[in-house]
């Protein structure tokens, strides 16, 4: 079995075989998480974009995100749209949904300039086609949107 099907095998596996042509680069991070705990930047994120899928377009670009996160976290000095704490914390936010058998909240972030999410997001999907992985996108951009997501244990009522 080649590396590459190892991985498929494992995204299938660790989601349930839910959303398989949805899952991103954001998925090599579920073998290792132990459990429900996230970074407080993570536990921000969630509580963000949690609060969006029930808006006309729930989509917000890095900047925004960012601009945000500084808002709610005094801890988080000079975060922006490439942070690599910002792109971890979606890593930790995908995970937990998965977890929690819910689409991943990480496709409602997207950029500025063409609506969709940044190259990253893609990365590790099973088409090697543009056009199919920007498919896979809308369905779980439209699954995120029909979705309830919890309020974390500890996290801020959204």
């Amino acid at each position: 079995m080649s590396s590459a099907e190892g991985k498929l095998r494992g995204v299938e596996k660790a989601n349930g075989g839910r959303y398989p042509e949805c899952e991103s680069v954001f998925t090599r991070r579920i073998e290792s998480n132990k459990g429900p705990g996230m970074s407080p930047l993570a536990e921000a994120v969630y509580d963000i974009l949690r609060s969006r899928p029930g808006l006309a377009d729930p989509r917000i670009s890095y900047a925004e995100l960012a601009a945000r996160v500084r808002e709610a976290r005094e801890d988080v000095e000079g975060a922006h749209h490439r942070d690599r704490r910002l792109y971890a914390a979606l890593g930790e936010v995908h995970d937990e949904c998965v977890r929690l058998g819910l689409p991943s909240l990480a496709a409602l972030v997207v950029r500025a300039d063409s609506r969709r999410p940044g190259e990253a997001y893609f990365q590790g999907m099973a088409s090697p086609f543009r056009g199919e992985r920007i498919e896979a996108w809308r369905r779980e951009l439209e699954a995120v949107k029909r979705a309830a997501y919890p309020p974390r244990a500890g996290g801020a009522e959204g």
